[in-house]
């Protein structure tokens, strides 16, 4: 089984010592993994090693000098990138994506029957392209990640991943106790400007690629919001989810970190009931490699048990 793994983030600092010990570890799990150029490029150099987090700040807010590249890899290069690794059918992003939703206008009328892509984070952008354009898409912690993992952790993910692309049927257990009943801004894990991307996209709002103005002409000096990066304020990211959760034709993960002190309490049912569930902790601040698929309605089914979320997923569209 043939992996293709691209660079679809900035702040990623791949090494070639990395690079050969995850390709050794694969393939003792019967995968064959093809490196872009661009991501053996960057773990042979510090070219695109220029600091990122430039900000300035202003009042509560910190913001982005967008007109500025601070070492950002030239946008047509990321996506020469990304087209070199399409030439397998599955695709698992090296690590979180941040700008990946960049690459959305290259690709956005590409057809993606066949393919399956892995990753997480900003990932999450380009990854509800390609699902929406007919591929597959499974949430799991980058392809970096699994770089300290047991083999016995490692094996039970990789079985499952071997099964959804194969088209087979996986059930999967989440033990989400201490998110329930309520959550609470300083704990809450739902979600980052992916979700929102991913929510637009599925409006047809196709040409808002990372743009921060926006959130700043919504909530103005009133919301008392600081933008860290990409992170946006949750009870938008909530209300526009909630809002759309019956037009929505995928269940996805996803992460939020809260950026307001206040406690405000939210219930779930709400978004249960849109079959769009959120607020687990799917990896990206903990060791944990949970596999979360992302379905269209008519592939799995989530429910609540006992305290638990179950997940069952078998999906219609798979690689070759």
């Amino acid at each position: 089984m043939h992996i293709a793994v691209p660079l679809t983030s900035s702040l990623s600092h791949p090494t070639t010592r990395k690079l050969k010990k995850l390709e050794k570890f694969l393939e003792d799990f019967g995968f064959k993994v093809h490196y872009t150029e661009l991501l053996k490029k960057v773990a042979q150099t510090a070219e695109y090693r220029k600091p990122f987090w430039v900000a300035r700040y202003k009042g509560k807010k910190i913001k982005l000098e967008m007109g500025k590249q601070y070492g950002l890899i030239p946008l047509d290069i990321v996506a020469e990138n990304f087209e070199e690794a399409l030439k397998y059918d599955i695709i698992w992003c090296w690590q979180g994506g941040f700008g990946s939703s960049r690459l959305i206008k290259f690709f956005k009328s590409r057809s993606f029957k066949g393919k399956t892509i892995i990753g997480f984070s900003d990932n999450t952008s380009i990854m509800a392209l390609v699902f929406k354009n007919g591929g597959n898409a499974i949430q799991i912690s980058g392809f970096e990640d699994i770089y300290n993992c047991e083999k016995e952790e490692a094996m039970s993910i990789f079985d499952k991943i071997r099964t959804v692309i194969r088209g087979g049927e996986i059930e999967v257990w989440l033990n989400s106790q201490r998110n329930l009943p309520a959550y609470y801004a300083h704990s809450l894990y739902a979600g980052n400007l992916t979700c929102y991307l991913m929510a637009v996209q599925e409006l047809g709002w196709f040409d808002l690629h990372f743009d921060l103005s926006l959130f700043e002409d919504i909530f103005n000096e009133r919301t008392n919001v600081t933008f860290v990066g990409d992170y946006l304020p949750y009870f938008f990211c909530v209300h526009l989810l909630s809002l759309h959760a019956s037009r929505r034709k995928m269940l996805v993960f996803g992460k939020m970190v809260g950026i307001r002190k206040d406690k405000i309490e939210i219930s779930l049912r709400e978004y249960y009931r849109g079959k769009f569930a959120w607020g687990i902790d799917w990896g990206h601040f903990s060791d944990s490699l949970s596999l979360v698929p992302c379905f269209r309605k008519d592939e799995g089914l989530a429910e609540m048990k006992n305290k638990k979320l179950k997940i069952y997923y078998k999906p219609k569209y798979v690689s070759r």
